[in-house]
């Protein structure tokens, strides 16, 4: 059993290096989809299996999910996720490159220098709206029970008028670093707005999307100078890089569930030491990418209760197009309860359970079975450098805002099918309000001066 998992973890890694090769080396592509969105799915799946053995020959017990059922973990169900998931990237990267040779229209958009002092307004006028979302108490990850509250008017505004802080953060940070007619106004912007975003991030329940949004333009910037070899790096230097921003994350993170262990040590009135509360956070990061595990419980209820869903899921894109305001009883789009409760675990999910993420490939298997995921995973592919390639053609500030806002977004894959792709329909809705504003605005500001 280890050994064939030592040979397909050493396949792992031989795509890796291909990967790396291909589009670090060769292509200056730091951020396509075709590199990242593999590396992701082999984190969640690879990576978490091979930890999960490595937890059962060194007896750590705390590795393996406790709701779970122990026999969800057998060697059988292990090694085929292993194998398909490596057999299933192979598909994806076979089609991510052909159609990456294709001719696709270009996505266009102007530059608008004036723009940035606007992004300025429109970033605090969002902070206020998240402030005011926080102070209501309303939530808005996925895992929460839909109240009446979670339904009404104001919170579908508070949370699409909140969006526009992260548009506004990428827009004035990366504009701040490529444009060189920066002044001492534009540079206490610059420094503001990233002290109020680490302000919230970390002291208003930012969350884990709030620490990728802190570093995404950053990397977008880096990206932008190192792909147009406006920079020279070393494969060391490149290395230094990613290993900071996996050490950021990793601690961000750390931090994140530091804080939640100590906060519910004093809710359920444990007596729990300093050392166990780290022991716990560290325990949870690992434990945090566990697509593994959710395909496990998967095909484990699947080998027994013999069916597939057949399309049903896919369904829900065109529910999730009427907002829950308009229709209060409509199915939960990102299956988070379903899942949780008829799969991850038999109960009931009360008020305040964050409900469990079965990601994508796991869907994929829930419609037809391994088939599904390699088709999955070949739409995926196709689809991925298709909009990548139409973005990236024509590389100016408003398109690499849109990359920055997009491809975090486009590399997830937690929760339903539906939900991930009416999620890239909202954010590119919002993401085209965000540019109209700045397009009137110097059409404002034209007529102004007449």
């Amino acid at each position: 059993m280890y050994f064939i998992t030592g040979i397909i973890s050493f396949l792992y890694i031989f795509y890796i290096y291909l990967l790396l090769k291909k589009y670090l080396i060769k292509d200056r592509d730091i951020i396509n989809p075709g590199l990242l969105f593999p590396l992701i799915i082999i984190i969640y799946y690879q990576f978490r299996l091979v930890v999960i053995q490595l937890a059962s020959v060194l007896k750590i017990e705390d590795i393996k999910s406790e709701e779970l059922n122990p026999l969800v973990y057998q060697d059988k169900y292990i090694l085929l996720i292993s194998f398909f998931i490596f057999f299933s990237l192979c598909i994806f990267s076979i089609f991510s490159l052909t159609f990456s040779k294709i001719k696709i229209p270009k996505i266009k958009f102007k530059n608008i220098k004036s723009g940035f002092y606007l992004s300025f307004i429109i970033f605090l006028i969002s902070f206020g709206v998240r402030i005011i979302k926080v102070n209501l108490g309303y939530q808005s990850y996925g895992g929460e029970s839909i109240d009446e509250e979670a339904q009404s008017v104001l919170n579908y505004l508070l949370t699409s008028i909140g969006i526009f802080f992260s548009l506004s953060y990428l827009h004035i940070i990366i504009c701040f670093l490529i444009q060189k007619d920066n002044n001492y106004l534009k540079s206490l912007i610059f420094i503001s707005t990233i002290i109020i975003s680490i302000y919230y991030n970390f002291f208003l329940g930012g969350g884990i999307d709030g620490y990728i949004l802190l570093i995404t333009p950053f990397i977008i910037v880096f990206h932008y100078y190192y792909f147009k070899k406006l920079i020279n790096i070393s494969i060391n230097q490149l290395f230094l890089f990613f290993s900071f921003l996996i050490i950021f994350l990793i601690f961000s993170f750390l931090m994140k569930e530091f804080s939640r262990n100590i906060v519910m040590s004093n809710v359920l009135q444990t007596d729990r030491t300093f050392l166990e509360i780290v022991k716990y956070s560290f325990l949870s990061l690992v434990n945090r990418f566990h697509g593994a595990d959710s395909m496990l419980t998967i095909i484990y209820k699947h080998d027994y209760l013999g069916f597939f869903k057949n399309f049903s899921t896919y369904k829900l894109i065109l529910i999730g197009l009427i907002p829950r305001f308009l229709w209060s009883e409509k199915s939960e789009i990102t299956l988070g309860p379903y899942f949780t409760n008829y799969y991850w675990f038999d109960g009931s999910v009360d008020n305040n359970f964050q409900t469990t993420a079965f990601l994508l490939p796991g869907e994929f298997y829930m419609n037809f079975g391994f088939i599904g995921v390699i088709f999955g995973f070949m739409f995926m592919g196709i689809f991925l450098s298709i909009i990548y390639k139409s973005m990236h053609n024509n590389l100016n500030i408003f398109n690499l805002v849109f990359l920055g806002f997009l491809i975090p977004n486009l590399i997830r894959h937690e929760y339903s099918f539906a939900s991930y792709v009416l999620g890239m329909i909202k954010i590119s809705l919002i993401f085209y309000l965000f540019y109209i504003l700045h397009r009137f605005s110097i059409y404002f500001f034209y007529q102004s001066l007449k």
